[in-house]
């Protein structure tokens, strides 16, 4: 199966209520999309979340209709031979939530394009920090960045949240060998 790494940035937290503001996803092959949407008619816009993105109400309404941002893309996750795609991210669930309930509203049918199970690297940080006494004060994705000096410029961008995602996975599928494998501790001990 084939990974893509997604991530969103919404106007609230409810799927059903709420839009996409901004989508980007990084393919196996290491292409990039980056999509700015303003929301459906009648989405929820929480203040908190456009200030957390910093942008305004104004700002968000000159993007493309949502409509637009899915054709694209839609393109651009069609053009790779590998679907269905295995969604990757940082709280993939809450993404994969988003992407699909996004996509059905448009008349899409996701499933066709995502497999319905995520590689969620927030999940994997909280494991591989479970039995250490020192660790990052929360995981927030800025937050454990910082922790492994991992550059996240741009918080709340969903490239840029994205491109960090996928740095902080490969950092933990190395350091992940070390404390979790016994027999690399003793080889690399030899």
């Amino acid at each position: 199966m084939n990974i893509l790494w997604l991530d969103v940035e919404t106007t609230g937290l409810d799927p059903k209520t709420s839009a996409i503001s901004q989508i980007a996803a990084i393919a196996p092959n290491g292409s990039e999309c980056s999509i700015e949407m303003k929301p459906f008619d009648g989405a929820e816009i929480s203040p908190k979340a456009l200030q957390v993105q910093g942008i305004t109400v104004k700002q968000l309404m000159t993007r493309e209709t949502q409509f637009e941002g899915f054709s694209r893309f839609c393109k651009f996750v069609t053009c790779f031979d590998e679907q269905p795609f295995m969604i990757a991210g940082y709280n993939a669930g809450f993404d994969k939530n988003f992407i699909f309930e996004s996509m059905i509203r448009l008349g899409y049918r996701p499933i066709q394009l995502f497999s319905p199970y995520v590689v969620d690297v927030y999940a994997l940080t909280q494991i591989y920090f479970s039995d250490l006494q020192s660790k990052p004060c929360n995981f927030q994705l800025s937050t454990v960045c910082a922790w492994f000096k991992i550059p996240l410029p741009g918080a709340h961008n969903a490239l840029a949240d994205i491109r960090a995602t996928q740095t902080l996975f490969t950092l933990l599928r190395s350091q992940w060998a070390i404390r979790f494998c016994p027999c690399r501790k003793n080889h690399s001990a030899a």
